[in-house]
């Protein structure tokens, strides 16, 4: 099916390339955020970003997505321990190993993007995490259980418009390719 006819007729959409945890992955930390407070994330929206890549031109969707086919991500993933942004107060699941291959596929990931004419900022560094509450407080306990997602989903998506707030329990975003 071709999502990308699917995509609002606006002249830009707010777009990102992430991995999306598996299903069992995504109810165990939707259970990690039973002791947060603020604004929890919905279940259907964890997700460990890539690369954010903002407001783009739809005329460049097919480049973006091309640039996204060529790579492929099968490492599973472990998440074991809470941190916190202070900005935004956001609390998140992290890794207790990084695997090498998720910073290649970063870094290989931003090398195809460098080749599309996008107007976008690369983040200066790659912190590996899952947002599971905004506006939270910081929480007193750092570590639990690890939780693994053994099938990640390597995706591109968007940012819904605004009608859904975060902390609704409605998904925030729409996954417009798998690769």
């Amino acid at each position: 099916m071709n999502r990308i006819s699917t995509v609002s007729s606006a002249a830009n959409t707010r777009l990102f390339f992430a991995l999306w945890p598996d299903a069992s992955a995504a109810k165990q930390l939707q259970a990690q955020q039973q002791g947060l407070n603020g604004k929890k994330a919905a279940r259907d929206d964890f997700h460990l970003t890539l690369h954010f890549l903002g407001e783009q031109p739809t005329e460049l969707l097919p480049k973006i997505i091309e640039a996204g086919r060529s790579l492929t991500f099968s490492e599973s993933l472990s998440f074991n321990f809470y941190g916190f942004f202070t900005h935004g107060k956001i609390v998140w699941a992290g890794l207790a190993e990084i695997p090498r291959a998720l910073f290649v596929l970063h870094a290989d990931l931003a090398a195809q993007l460098r080749n599309i004419p996008l107007k976008w900022r690369q983040e200066p560094y790659f912190i590996p995490h899952i947002t599971l509450a905004r506006k939270a407080d910081r929480p007193s306990n750092h570590h639990f259980e690890p939780i693994t997602s053994e099938r990640l989903q390597f995706c591109l998506a968007r940012s819904k418009a605004n009608t859904h707030q975060f902390g609704s329990g409605e998904p925030r975003y729409e996954i417009l390719q798998r690769f």
